[in-house]
């Protein structure tokens, strides 16, 4: 009996040993197999991006002059900026107009074309040679991108914070410039905490590239958007707070419809005549389809000059030509100009997309910028994406629903703006498309000429409001709070939410559109409660601060907030209650 029970022992010893030995071999094998799989990423990331890179110097344009004024001929009437209610300045966006201010000699016009061509050309090839750059497992991957470093971590600790608070559970990948990396407390212990990740140009590019890629301010999101693992991205600014949930956001209709969404601004779009040449896109100088964001009423509803033309070719294009805005015509990029503090976009439906946007914001600073804004606000990388869209003839949607406002009234400086409050992009697609039923099923209701047409109540109270209900408002989003961001150091130098007699006040009034949320409140505390204690988070940025007089103000500074904040709050919910 002894010797049986030893027998089993010696047996059962030797079946644990080879188990153990197996699963140390299957371990072994698969730690292999992670190795040569992360080797061949790495090695497919290199000669991607250096084929990016080569494409983009071989199809670079000419110098541009170094005066951009000298594109606008002396004819040209262009005002800074036209707002959606300026009606007595829309005919300086017509085709003439523009054309005035935007005019580029023969030799320029061809020069750009051609490399843009050639651009656009080379990226069909450069997707269908590197079809491995996306693999199966990364088309599976949603998250949500955004750009940190300096003091751009500082409002992403506000940020993402607020983002969990809504329960979005979604991953974020942070892109930290070269010139920005040393946030480590930032990157290794507090980000993985909000499940969240920094990601640098060295993870993706080859070192050879490093050094020759030097992108500056807009132009490292249109590589990050190439670079993030994730396939279906959710991009924010570092400023950008979501109000919702986002969790569903990439299972919408409309998101799996067109694979791009994006939000409007608040001014009309200037890109001229020139760049549709350059971009060989076709429009058509006889067609209206759309009264600013309205492209649902017919245009007999809102012009009752264009229908008596159609049957006068001459007088129909002179016409169009000088009297209607040119992003009012088929064939063009959808009015508003478009707000980039946040966009979604598929990159496997899109890669192209984001290829071509790409070479718009690598030449963004000699060209492509002013070509798309003509000087107007907001200048910068905010059309390049949709521009792209438009020029490959891929599908976007830009929602409909015009940008609200929060701010306050200072009693020197005026209405100080604080934040864009963008609205919920599907119920926004859906409201638009239960609009586009309506107009088709009454025909004669909505052609008749309406001599009071006015975007605000004939398209965004009539069509824009769920249920049909015009105060009820399709949801906030996002709050862009873009103008006086959550910097502290900033804040308390300008002593911002001070009257000029010292007395506090609070910024955001509109909590009824933000879910009765206090971001004050959040944000504040926030940052008092871990950047004014006794080891506070080592922000590089403010590594030269702590332990300053300056810093102590600062702290000081933020203290009084929270606790005015605090005092008030109630007050502040119940009064956006009933406004």
């Amino acid at each position: 009996m002894f010797w049986f029970r030893m027998t089993m022992f010696k047996k059962r010893s030797l079946y644990s040993i080879l188990f153990i030995c197996l699963i140390f071999l299957i371990s072994r094998q698969h730690r292999s197999y992670a190795v040569v799989e992360s080797v061949v990423k790495s090695n497919a990331y290199d000669a991607f991006y250096s084929e990016v890179y080569e494409l983009l110097i071989s199809s670079k344009p000419m110098d541009p002059p170094s005066d951009k004024n000298s594109f606008r001929l002396t004819s040209c009437d262009l005002p800074k900026d036209v707002g959606i209610n300026d009606l007595d300045r829309f005919e300086k966006l017509s085709f003439d107009n523009l054309q005035r201010c935007y005019h580029l000699s023969n030799e320029q016009a061809q020069d750009l074309q051609k490399a843009h061509s050639s651009y656009v050309k080379s990226i069909k090839d450069l997707i269908d040679n590197h079809s491995n750059i996306i693999s199966k497992d990364d088309e599976k991957k949603k998250g949500i991108l955004t750009v940190g470093g300096g003091r751009y971590s500082v409002l992403l600790f506000t940020m993402i914070q607020k983002l969990r608070e809504t329960g979005t559970t979604l991953p974020v990948e942070v892109l930290i410039p070269p010139q920005d990396e040393g946030d480590d407390e930032f990157c290794n212990v507090i980000l993985p905490q909000f499940n969240a990740k920094c990601i640098y140009f060295k993870d993706y590019l080859p070192p050879n590239l490093l050094d020759k890629l030097v992108l500056k301010s807009y132009q490292i999101k249109a590589l990050g958007l190439l670079m993030t693992s994730f396939n279906q991205i959710l991009f924010l600014d570092a400023d950008n707070y979501p109000m919702k949930n986002l969790n569903y956001i990439f299972e919408t209709e409309s998101f799996q419809k067109y694979g791009l969404i994006t939000w409007p601004d608040i001014w009309r779009r200037y890109t001229p005549p020139a760049y549709y040449n350059i971009a060989d896109i076709d429009f058509n100088l006889e067609k209206r389809v759309r009264f600013e964001t309205d492209d649902i009423s017919p245009v007999s509803r809102y012009d009752d000059i264009f229908p008596t033309l159609l049957n006068d070719e001459r007088k129909l294009t002179e016409y169009t030509s000088s009297k209607v805005p040119f992003h009012d015509l088929e064939g063009t990029i959808s009015d508003l100009t478009t707000e980039s503090g946040q966009m979604l976009i598929d990159k496997k439906k899109h890669l192209d997309t984001l290829l071509l946007a790409f070479y718009y914001n690598f030449y963004g600073p000699s060209w492509y910028y002013n070509m798309f804004s003509l000087g107007s606000s907001g200048e910068g990388d905010k059309e390049t994406f949709i521009s792209a869209a438009h020029a490959l003839g891929k599908p976007y949607y830009q929602v409909k629903s015009k940008v609200e406002f929060d701010g306050f009234f200072h009693d020197k400086d005026g209405f100080q703006g604080l934040g864009l409050m963008q609205h919920d992009f599907e119920q926004d697609y859906q409201v638009h498309k239960n609009a586009m039923l309506e107009v088709a099923g009454n025909p004669d209701k909505y052609s008749k000429y309406e001599s009071d047409y006015k975007l605000e109540t004939s398209f965004t109270d009539q069509f824009l409001r769920k249920y049909n209900n015009k105060k009820d408002l399709v949801d906030i989003m996002f709050v862009h709070a873009s103008f006086f961001k959550f910097e502290p150091l900033e804040l308390h130098s300008k002593n911002r939410y001070y009257m000029s007699d010292n007395s506090p006040l609070r910024g955001f009034k509109r909590m009824d559109r933000m879910n009765n949320f206090d971001l004050e409140l959040f944000n504040f505390q926030i940052l008092r409660d871990n950047l004014c204690s006794t080891k506070p988070v080592a922000f590089k940025v403010y590594e030269d601060k702590y332990d300053t007089d300056e810093w102590k103000s600062v702290c000081e500074y933020l203290d009084k907030r929270v606790t005015f904040l605090k005092k008030t709050h109630e007050e502040a919910i119940n009064a956006a209650k009933s406004s």
